[in-house]
């Protein structure tokens, strides 16, 4: 065989080879955020008794489980697939006005995101880490009261902390691997899901269980404080918020630097 086409084909076969590994790369970093929205479509689903919703994690779910299996993920893909049919299943139940029992399912998107990170590390554990080391970085929820401009340029200036501003919960959800906040702090007035509804979520996620949720409310009653904790948050501020004591209490609750 002619030298140059067995040069060529080598040549070839590794731009293959090192186009897939960063193919792989990339999706596998995509992966705790496709986790996440999957994990809110079925709690949302859940909460409503929604089942569109149900379906459209099992269709999430499916994607997962044919893409991760495709790339040699195949922790990943059986995982999905099994949350892929038991999703599609609860949802035919609940098309027929019965009961699903979705108390089973809750569990397995832990494994799910178990088996994610067992993938990170069998590649370059530094390079494919789900999540970097915690920092100071606020996660702001939905940040509208006092005139959004105002209140985002507050955070904005803030030298003491960073701030990513997500505009519901479900931006929320899915972008918590990606800035792995030190706080998340959560206004009472978000598109779809309330601020305790957003909290919950978070708090379903054992991987998220410790982080310092802060939410703003208006009314100061003793039902509303209670159901303020009882969503699992760390603290709360009153509407119209005050900004000094907005920065005491995220200081207070962030990471030390």
């Amino acid at each position: 065989m002619n030298s140059d086409i067995v040069k060529f084909n080598r040549d070839a076969s590794s731009d293959v080879s090192q186009g897939l590994s960063e193919l792989s790369a990339a999706y596998l970093a995509e992966l705790p955020s496709m986790s996440q929205l999957l994990r809110y479509d079925f709690i949302c689903g859940k909460m409503n008794k929604d089942a569109a919703l149900i379906e459209t994690a099992a269709e999430r779910a499916h994607q997962i489980r044919g893409t991760a299996g495709s790339l040699g993920f195949a922790g990943v893909s059986k995982i999905a697939s099994v949350l892929d049919q038991l999703l599609t299943q609860a949802a035919a139940v609940m098309r027929r006005g019965e009961e699903p029992g979705l108390e089973e399912i809750g569990s397995i998107f832990d494994e799910l995101d178990m088996a994610i990170r067992e993938s990170s590390l069998q590649g370059d554990g530094s390079r494919f880490s789900c999540r970097p080391s915690a920092g100071r970085t606020v996660l702001a929820v939905g940040c509208t009261f006092g005139g959004t401009n105002s209140f985002l340029g507050l955070l904005s200036q803030e030298s003491t902390f960073d701030v990513e501003f997500v505009a519901d919960g479900a931006a929320a959800i899915s972008m918590l691997e990606q800035f792995n906040p030190g706080l998340v702090f959560i206004d009472e007035s978000t598109a779809g899901a309330t601020n305790l509804d957003i909290c919950r979520m978070i708090r379903c996620n054992s991987r998220w269980s410790q982080v310092p949720v802060i939410l703003a409310v208006s009314d100061a009653s003793l039902e509303s404080r209670a159901a303020v904790f009882a969503s699992g948050a760390t603290d709360f501020v009153l509407r119209p918020v005050v900004a000094d004591e907005l920065r005491a209490r995220i200081g207070a609750h962030l990471p030390p630097q």
